[in-house]
């Protein structure tokens, strides 16, 4: 809705979006790595703990495709569109390109102001988010320890989240530089590796008649 607002007060200059391809491959692979291969796509490991609770299992793999090339194609639309609007200088600079880009709306000196609308949408993104992140960390938990029913975790998983919230950076630019360390390090192993490692061996399992 934002990006068609945005567009409707003719604020997109498609100037800024040429060249296409200013740079060579290795540059775009670069950028793509791990930023946008590990944020947001390596996360959707968490749905594999609810994968095995979905009642229609055989339709997971369609419509996970589908929802995953929709939002790639969502997420590329809504990056263009801040481009178009900020410029490369200014949306490499920016710390929200899309609340940067939505405060310069302004429709008949009657729409305007929108950035309260896309703090809402941010925060109501952000606790979905975060809703599956606890879900898969109370599956997976037991799992591990052999509790029949997840529900049960709800409480100290929840006590964790909080808890940890509250020491893990003080502001939002700490919060980016240790993410950066952890889109490096640690989240390739836990969203790639270990998924991988984890197929190759239920596919031996399987091919020698073990599950």
């Amino acid at each position: 809705m934002c990006c068609f607002v945005v567009i409707a007060a003719g604020l997109v200059k498609f100037d800024n979006l040429f060249p296409l391809h200013g740079k060579d491959w290795v540059a775009a692979l670069s950028s793509a790595y791990p930023d946008i291969w590990i944020f947001p796509f390596g996360e959707l490991v968490c749905f594999t703990t609810i994968l095995p609770h979905l009642n229609k299992s055989v339709t997971a793999r369609p419509a996970g495709l589908i929802a995953l090339g929709l939002s790639g194609l969502l997420l590329s639309f809504t990056h263009a569109i801040e481009i178009a609007v900020l410029g490369e200088n200014i949306y490499s600079r920016t710390t929200f390109p899309i609340f940067t880009t939505i405060t310069l709306v302004n429709l008949a000196n009657f729409i305007q102001r929108l950035d309260a609308l896309v703090i809402l949408t941010l925060i109501i993104g952000v606790f979905f988010k975060m809703a599956v992140y606890c879900y898969a960390a109370m599956a997976i938990t037991a799992d591990l320890f052999k509790v029949s029913d997840s529900r049960q975790l709800a409480i100290p998983v929840g006590v964790v989240v909080l808890f940890s919230s509250f020491i893990s950076a003080g502001n939002y630019p700490i919060h980016i530089d240790e993410g950066k360390v952890f889109l490096k390090y640690i989240l390739p192993y836990l969203c790639a590796a270990v998924p991988i490692l984890l197929f190759l061996v239920h596919s031996i399992r399987r091919r020698f008649g073990r599950v």
